[in-house]
């Protein structure tokens, strides 16, 4: 092993080389570890992954043993430096389930474990990122984290800095949902912020993930993060590329389901596990209804149903039902599959990847593990083909009614549409990113000042210096319109800081011909000053100051809520601009950066209004 330990840790340091540790003797304490508590020798794969993880890239890691060793020894290495480490899962049973697996090796090298959870209480919430690994789902973590960004006090935050993440499946997280956004929601469901996967994610110091395959995705994952992709040559070569799954292909959707109904009846009382694989809700509930009406038993797993995927394959396997699953994949069922399941899928995914997936997913669970794939030329994968093409495609296939299509024309023609769309949603995450990136520099700008407004223990000057601003706005609005100040609107500029928070009748200008902008300027501020002191001592210093704080925290928090909204209206309108050849992107840059201004020039109004109104307006909404 230490021939092993010195190959991968060691040599020059680059970007985070320098957490390795750099001998035998400081990974001796895991290897102990992991003999004592799972009864393992460590695999020089796990190293290898251990060390592509904590240098921040994607690692192809098919071998479930070493993938795990490795994980379990990156967040090891950066836990042990005081870094914290958030392992990442598609759903929350897979996170239980993943804790469950590396915590006694952690534990055992006095390392601390958390977990989040749904419905887990605030409390609750904030011990378990105390730990130095946290485990969990991309929603749960992007949630905590914009939840932190809308507190009012410090001591409210769950989540620490960001510092090192695993994120597994990072095909199907990474990219499949980089655009999604996550969002956290106010009265009458109106948006207080949201932020996409990718934006999140950028946020972490070391981000790295783990893929089983390689899904040519490499160009994509350095283009989104940046990330480098690294192949883990497995222990023993196995040729699972050679492994070509039963494919049938019907003419019509009729057909198909006449086919799939007697496939079905067919595995009644079988002793095989089955689990049919379907793409949507609607189809599935369809299916549900045959197999009602015929009296066959199932147990269903749809994507609107908040099931564990754990218990729920356990319950129907112990009913000896077949399972019928949307969506498996991104369900992560393969976690949790019996030994030797045969997967019957209805549709061929969007992506060849996704079948991909599939086809590892049946053959991982067992010698006897199986796949076959009941296709029909109605199926959604081919709607990109016109109806006429279709037409008189089907009308030049000759084969008997519910006889499969033997004409590789077919196949071709759903590899050419999947790799179509593998371009397609590349191009589209990319062109997304071009418009959210935008935004999370303006999300940067405002959170920083929010940050200080949160934690400085004195923000007094920040609240006068959005008091000069304040005042600055509105002596420009005022008097712009000449050099003389004779024409200056001095009412109309008296009538709207009285509104605010000045008595009309402290705001007397004498001597109006020699004065200046600067004078004036002076002047409001002597008395804004004034009038700021006068409402702190009537308020007490303590009330005053932690009302200043809170007022100011929520006026950014709803003005950056409204914004977002403001900065979706403008994203819709740049797809008409696309349309008319102008460029919508630059377009984006220019006039939402002029949304921007504007909304933070509106902050220090709305302050001076809430910190100098009346009596009976004094509760902080």
């Amino acid at each position: 092993m230490k021939n092993l330990l010195k190959k991968f840790f060691s040599g020059n340091k680059e970007k985070n080389e320098e957490v390795i540790p750099q001998s035998s003797e400081d990974f001796a304490p895991f290897e102990e570890a992991l003999r004592n508590v799972k009864h393992q020798a460590l695999k020089p794969q796990a190293v290898e992954t251990a060390t592509a993880l904590t240098r921040g890239k994607v690692v192809v890691n098919d071998d479930y043993d070493s993938k795990l060793q490795g994980m379990t020894l990156a967040a090891y290495v950066k836990a042990s430096k005081g870094e914290k480490v958030h392992i990442i899962s598609l759903n929350e049973s897979i996170a239980k389930r993943r804790m469950d697996e590396i915590q006694g090796v952690l534990h055992s090298l006095n390392l601390s474990t958390g977990l989040l959870y749904h419905g887990q209480s605030n409390e609750d919430r904030r011990e378990a990122y105390k730990a130095d690994v946290v485990f969990g789902t991309s929603g749960a973590f992007i949630h905590d984290y914009l939840k932190d960004q809308k507190v009012l006090d410090i001591s409210e935050r769950r989540q620490p800095a960001r510092s090192f993440a695993v994120v597994e499946k990072g095909d199907l997280v990474l990219l499949d949902q980089s655009t999604r956004p996550v969002g956290v929601f106010g009265k009458d469901d109106n948006i207080i912020d949201s932020i996409t996967l990718r934006s999140y994610f950028s946020n972490y110091e070391d981000l790295s993930a783990l893929v089983d395959f390689d899904g040519g995705d490499q160009p994509e994952f350095l283009d989104l993060y940046g990330m480098e992709t690294q192949k883990i040559q497995p222990e023993k070569e196995i040729d699972k590329a050679g492994e070509i799954p039963r494919t049938r292909v019907y003419k019509t959707l009729e057909e198909k389901r006449r086919v799939i109904l007697a496939e079905l009846k067919n595995r009644m009382g079988s002793t095989e596990a089955l689990l049919v694989s379907l793409r949507n809700d609607d189809k599935a509930e369809l299916l549900m209804e045959h197999l009602e009406a015929d009296g066959i038993p199932f147990s269903s797993l749809l994507l609107k149903e908040r099931k564990d995927e754990g218990e729920f394959l356990t319950e129907a396997m112990e009913n000896q039902k077949m399972m019928l699953v949307v969506n498996p994949v991104s369900r992560g069922v393969q976690e949790f599959l019996p030994k030797d399941v045969h997967v019957l899928c209805t549709e061929r995914y969007m992506l060849k990847r996704n079948d991909e997936h599939l086809r590892r997913m049946a053959l991982n669970s067992g010698e006897n593990g199986s796949i076959e794939f009941i296709l029909s030329l109605g199926d959604d994968l081919l709607d990109v083909f016109s109806e006429e093409e279709m037409e008189h495609f089907k009308d030049s296939i000759v084969v008997k009614q519910d006889q499969p299509i033997d004409n590789k024309k077919v196949e071709e023609m759903m590899d050419y549409v999947q790799q179509r769309m593998k371009e397609k949603n590349a191009s589209l995450r990319s062109y997304v990113q071009n418009f959210e990136s935008v935004i999370q520099r303006q999300r940067e700008v405002l959170y920083s000042e929010r940050e200080k407004v949160l934690t400085e223990e004195d923000i007094k000057e920040h609240i006068l210096n959005l008091m000069e601003s304040a005042i600055d706005e509105e002596i420009e609005k005022y008097t712009a319109n000449s050099v003389f100040p004779e024409e200056w609107d001095l009412d109309g500029l008296a009538l709207a800081l009285s509104t605010s928070y000045l008595p009309k009748d402290q705001l007397v200008f004498q001597d109006v011909e020699n004065l200046t902008k600067k004078d004036l300027k002076a002047h409001l501020i002597q008395k804004a000053s004034k009038a700021y002191l006068e409402r702190k001592k009537t308020l007490g210093k303590e009330s005053f100051e932690w009302m200043q704080r809170v007022l100011l925290l929520k006026i950014i928090d709803r003005k950056w809520g409204e914004h977002l909204e403001a900065m979706e209206e403008l994203r819709q309108d740049m797809n008409l601009r696309a349309m008319g050849r102008q460029d919508p992107i630059r377009a984006f840059q220019v006039e939402g950066f002029e949304l921007f201004e504007n909304m933070t020039k509106t902050i220090p109004k709305d302050l001076m209004h809430g910190l100098f109104a009346s009596e009976d307006e004094d509760k902080v909404d």
